[in-house]
């Protein structure tokens, strides 16, 4: 399936939750409008929290694809610079590439956690420089994860100890 124009939170959800038999997904022609990128607990004026949403452009939104365990490549628009918590979340993207754009500069906390990537292919982009927590963390994935020199900052673990579904080479940079 091939989209172009402008597509917000509740086009992603469609995507996601009623389109079970999509199997490739091309979004390179699309623009994102007021996503959901994460949410974050918040001070409130009464002395509690609010868990708010965090609303970005040109974003892909949190949970994006999770749980949908049956499409195997995506093409993310070069338009994306940041991607969203638990964005592929218990995604099968298998024996294809998953090229993140150069441009992205924030990949968030879970973004691919609990798959099983068997063939798949990560492409990080130079721009990259900031990681959210438990990025890979239980993947069974065999590949080679190269961080950029640009990385300043990751986010808890990137994989859970003791968690050996991540079989590979993985670069962090030494300024880390």
């Amino acid at each position: 399936l091939k989209v172009t124009g402008e597509l917000t939170g509740d086009d992603f959800r469609f995507i996601r939750d009623e389109m079970p038999e999509l199997r490739h997904l091309n979004l390179r022609g699309i623009k994102t409008k007021n996503v959901i990128l994460y949410h974050s607990w918040v001070g409130n004026e009464w002395g509690g929290n609010d868990y708010l949403p965090r609303y970005m452009d040109n974003a892909i939104p949190e949970e994006a694809f999770a749980r949908n365990k049956n499409i195997r490549s995506i093409i993310l628009p070069s338009s994306v610079t940041h991607i969203g918590t638990d964005a592929f979340r218990e995604c099968q993207l298998m024996y294809s590439t998953l090229e993140i754009p150069e441009g992205v500069t924030y990949i968030g906390g879970g973004a691919f956690i609990y798959n099983d990537y068997n063939g798949m292919t990560l492409v990080l982009p130079n721009s990259l420089d900031s990681i959210g927590g438990n990025v890979i963390n239980h993947c069974n994935w065999e590949c080679e994860l190269n961080l950029s020199d640009n990385i300043k900052y990751i986010g808890g673990s990137v994989q859970a100890e003791g968690s050996p579904h991540f079989r590979g080479t993985f670069h962090v940079p030494s300024h880390l």
